[in-house]
């Protein structure tokens, strides 16, 4: 956000991942929750922003705990976060932990719904937790390889062509980002200066993985949508 004049994301900020779970969370009438980070800059980050969103909107953290990367054993906290009864448990963290979490979970017979973010879509994830990822909902910055939009079916049959596979999200954002920049320069030629202000100037960019644009520091406003784990697979529960 604060990096300079001349970087720019078209991926959305982790904080505002955070900040629309905490508002999803409250408008389906939970009013209160666990939360279980990582305990590195990504979770962290994640963790103080919901936090900060949910009691903004009245509701109670009722435990923060921290996990560390290659842990394997959670139960000790899943017994505490049982005990304490809250109606959800916000987890940010990566899939390996995340999918010990769900088993360990499971395993002590623990029914509260657990919320995530966009790391819990990952299909080593399903690998390992299987059924017991069934019902996570999670945050995830909008892209539909299946959408009939003219746009995103030529380019997910065009990498398709290529690679022999469905384009994922990274490649979509990718894909947006270079987009951005080749019509920049195509307007402005390549001035540092003028790319900059070209970019600042990017209003409702249609790409595949929604429309784009840029605030006064760079950083994306663009469309996240709300997705679940059904049978194994990542479903929209809306866009």
């Amino acid at each position: 956000t604060t990096a300079g004049d001349f970087v720019f994301r078209n991926w959305i900020s982790d904080t505002y991942e955070g900040k629309l779970m905490a508002e999803y969370l409250t408008s389906k009438g939970i009013d209160s929750a666990a939360v279980f980070f990582l305990n590195n800059d990504y979770g962290v980050g994640l963790k103080e922003v919901f936090t900060r969103r949910f009691e903004e909107l009245g509701g109670k953290i009722l435990s923060v705990d921290g996990h560390e990367q290659e842990q394997s054993d959670f139960r000790t906290t899943l017994a505490k976060i049982s005990s304490m009864k809250p109606q959800a448990i916000y987890l940010p963290s990566y899939y390996r932990e995340m999918a010990k979490i769900m088993n360990q979970r499971a395993e002590m017979g623990i029914s509260i719904p657990v919320y995530s973010t966009v790391t819990f879509e990952d299909p080593k994830l399903i690998d390992l937790a299987g059924k017991n990822a069934d019902g996570v909902i999670y945050t995830f910055p909008y892209y539909d390889p299946d959408s009939p939009d003219e746009q995103t079916c030529i380019f997910v049959s065009e990498f398709e062509k290529m690679f022999g596979v469905k384009p994922g999200i990274f490649a979509a954002h990718a894909y947006d980002a270079a987009n951005i920049i080749f019509t920049v320069i195509s307007k402005v030629g390549y001035s540092g200066p003028a790319i900059r202000d070209a970019l600042y100037g990017i209003k409702n960019y249609p790409g595949v993985s929604g429309r784009t644009t840029f605030d006064g520091n760079g950083d994306v406003e663009k469309p996240v949508s709300i997705k679940k784990v059904e049978k194994g697979k990542f479903v929209f529960v809306s866009k």
